[in-house]
């Protein structure tokens, strides 16, 4: 399961020159069980309803105990 928010990618120049709003944006997933961040710029993912996920097709959870 994951959250997602928005992440401004921000660059040496534009935090320099006080203009990180000008800074492109990317979607931040992250874990909500270990907090992992994966960072998505652009349509590089989708987003799936946990309902329409089969169990069996998901790989085993290394934190299971």
């Amino acid at each position: 399961m994951f959250a997602s928010r928005e992440i401004k990618m921000t660059t040496t120049g534009m935090t320099f020159m006080d203009l990180d709003w000008l800074n492109r944006s990317a979607e931040g997933v992250i874990c909500v069980r270990c907090g992992f961040v994966h960072t998505f710029m652009g349509q590089a993912h989708q987003w799936v309803d946990p309902a329409a996920v089969k169990p069996g097709d998901l790989p085993d959870d290394p934190l299971a105990p």
